[in-house]
């Protein structure tokens, strides 16, 4: 992620090198342009793993789950963008806590994060 963001930066540093004076990196307090540009980041980033790894990120590699739809089918892109652009909402973390755990990015984009050693699902 931070590696995307800093190749952002680069490239507005080249198209609109006015546009860098509104976002201060070594600041503790980001301003309105670059917390959106943060945002939009990290939407692409997840989302972007997500749709060209049929439903996994480095976590979900590691973990060994995976993002499918309700009906078990691959995640489609726009599934996959749902699901990040839902977790840009504050407090969303928040509502994983629980058992059953279903986290609004899951329940509003209609997905589910499977175990995919415990799945009877046939792995792609």
């Amino acid at each position: 992620f931070y590696f995307l963001a800093f190749e952002a930066i680069n490239v507005i540093a080249v198209v609109n090198p006015a546009m860098l004076d509104s976002i201060d990196i070594e600041s503790r307090d980001p301003g309105l342009g670059q917390s959106l540009l943060f945002i939009l980041i990290f939407i692409l980033y997840i989302s972007g793993f997500e749709a060209i790894f049929k439903g996994k990120t480095l976590g979900k590699l590691i973990t060994g789950t995976r993002a499918v739809n309700e009906d078990g089918s691959n995640l489609t892109v726009k599934t996959a963008f749902l699901r990040g652009l839902c977790r840009a909402v504050p407090l969303e973390q928040f509502s994983a806590l629980g058992n059953p755990s279903y986290p609004w990015h899951d329940k509003w984009s209609k997905s589910y994060v499977i175990d995919e050693k415990e799945s009877n699902r046939p792995t792609v």
